[in-house]
């Protein structure tokens, strides 16, 4: 979904343009239990795979690389599982992205512009622009 060419640069303010709502429910449910911020960087790091939560084996010894102990634990004991399927950020992202293509669009970038920087179609910046104007009526 993503061009592997473009390297994301994530802020604060990128995850503040994020609407939970809008996720899909495993990780809309990583967000209440963890926060944006770790679910973001678990997806990331994991996302497609399964992982242990080490309930009854070693212990969480890869999730210890991407989330804090205390994220850790809250997941242990929440989801009630041995091992988890981590889904894919490209939800997240792809709000990131559209706000990213809104705001630019919004300062005067053509949609030539917005097609290359992005690697999607005119038809697509149209389309994500458009949901803007329709938000905002």
């Amino acid at each position: 979904m993503f061009p592997s060419s473009r390297l994301m640069v994530i802020t604060e303010r990128d995850l503040a343009v994020v609407n939970p709502a809008r996720l899909p429910p495993m990780l809309r449910r990583l967000v209440r239990l963890i926060g944006l911020s770790e679910t973001l960087r678990l997806t990331c790091r994991f996302g497609g795979a399964r992982v242990s939560l080490g309930v009854t084996r070693q212990p969480k010894t890869k999730l210890r690389k991407a989330l804090s102990e205390a994220s850790i634990e809250v997941l242990a004991k929440h989801l009630d599982h041995e091992h988890i399927d981590i889904p894919t950020p490209d939800s997240i992202l792809a709000q990131i992205r559209d706000a990213s293509i809104q705001e630019q669009a919004s300062r005067g970038a053509t949609l030539a512009e917005l097609s290359e920087d992005f690697g999607l179609t005119r038809r697509h910046i149209m389309n994500i622009c458009a949901q803007k104007k329709g938000k905002s009526k």
